[in-house]
């Protein structure tokens, strides 16, 4: 629905260099299901070397999740990162944070980027 190329968006941990972080979770807009695959998505659409690599995970039996209930909630969190991100709002915010010269934050344009390669084909 947006595009990720990953095998699974939600189980697994998510770690970032300070100056990546500081920029993608400023850009964030959704705090429940839809957060991970929204900060991936924000961190690709900035260039950011993403990598999915093996972890080893235990199951926790307090866990309580409903595949159906919270699986509804992800699908409809996952249109909304889509319809923002046609409607050009994580664009308008990314722009903002490079114009903005008085964030602790680096902006943008000074954060080091490396682009993603181009598929072949």
């Amino acid at each position: 629905m947006i595009g990720l190329p990953f095998k699974d968006t939600q189980c697994g941990f998510k770690a970032f260099k300070r100056p990546a972080a500081q920029v993608v979770f400023r850009l964030q807009r959704i705090e429940r299901w839809g957060f991970d695959p929204e900060i991936l998505f924000i961190a690709r659409k900035l260039g950011y070397d993403i990598r999915e690599v093996p972890v080893t995970w235990g199951h926790d039996e307090r866990s309580r999740m409903s595949y159906l209930k919270d699986g509804m909630k992800m699908l409809e969190e996952m249109a909304v990162i889509r319809a923002n991100s046609v409607a050009g709002l994580y664009d308008e915010a990314i722009a903002a944070l490079k114009d903005t010269s008085t964030m602790v934050t680096e902006p943008v344009s000074r954060v080091k980027v490396n682009p993603r390669p181009q598929a072949n084909g």
